[in-house]
């Protein structure tokens, strides 16, 4: 949870977990899934693409150096 701008308490529910190692999407999805979040996870900016496209985010975590793998 976090407080906005006006004070308001906020909680962030849904993240996309973008990274092409999968021991890395495995730690972060463990460590947010066990802290109430639900996790999506992608293994290449394609999947990463079209989560986006077909889902909301609350929060998007991904790896700048990721290739895209169309």
């Amino acid at each position: 949870m976090f407080d906005n701008k006006k004070g308001m308490q906020v909680k962030m529910r849904h993240i996309l977990v973008a990274d092409d190692e999968k021991n890395m999407r495995w730690a972060l999805k463990k460590a947010l899934f066990n802290d109430g979040y639900v996790i999506d996870e992608a293994e290449n900016g394609a999947v990463a693409l079209n989560k986006f496209e077909s889902s909301i985010y609350d929060l998007i975590i991904l790896d700048i150096k990721m290739r895209l793998q169309i």
